[in-house]
């Protein structure tokens, strides 16, 4: 769906991680998933830019950290497929 390199840095029983998968999964991005648990080397990978936390995705050059779904989306530019739809009260 989206033109992004997008990689998620998680950890094993992250809560947050596992709903920012599902997010993606949902809106049909492909992404790279890296399990800082797995493997402390990317931990340290994160850590030289300041991030000691997880889940951390990179999306091109930008990075979200935790679970910030509407950035995420703007990150992604799937904002820009939203569809408003506006009701009136008014009956004349």
């Amino acid at each position: 769906m989206t033109n992004h390199d997008v990689v998620v840095y998680v950890s094993s029983n992250c809560k947050q991680c596992e709903q920012v998968l599902s997010l993606l999964d949902d809106w049909g991005v492909t992404y790279q998933e890296i399990n800082t648990s797995k493997d402390r080397d990317y931990m340290k990978e994160l850590q030289k830019n300041n991030i000691y936390g997880t889940p951390a995705t990179f999306i091109g050059n930008e990075i979200v950290l935790g679970l910030q779904k509407n950035k995420l989306k703007r990150e992604l530019g799937l904002e820009a497929n939203k569809t408003f739809l506006y009701t009136s009260s008014f009956n004349r």
